[in-house]
């Protein structure tokens, strides 16, 4: 895909399956995957919880949507916006 030298080239218009899963944190805003539904209709979350496994590799979350609270398998979370310190002084924003 060209997007004619804007800095859009490394964009995608959906998610990366192959990404690495373990980059996900708490604040992040993901897109939760649902199989039932298409892909613009997908949620927009917040990451509100993580759950590593025993080896310490992230592979669960809990989102907090408008309507209710997911825990999700990462595989099926599309990062959208990472949750730096800058999106955490604004607690005012709310998904």
């Amino acid at each position: 895909m060209y997007f004619g030298g804007d800095g859009a080239e490394n964009t995608s218009p959906f998610c990366s399956l192959d990404r690495q899963l373990d980059n996900l944190a708490v604040g992040d805003v993901v897109l939760v995957a649902t199989e039932t539904s298409h892909r613009n209709s997908w949620p927009l979350g917040r990451i509100v919880e993580t759950y590593p496994n025993k080896k310490g590799f992230l592979r669960r979350a809990r989102v907090r949507t408008k309507s209710a609270v997911y825990e999700s398998p990462v595989d099926k979370l599309c990062l959208l916006v990472e949750g730096g310190s800058s999106s955490r002084e604004n607690t005012d924003t709310k998904i």
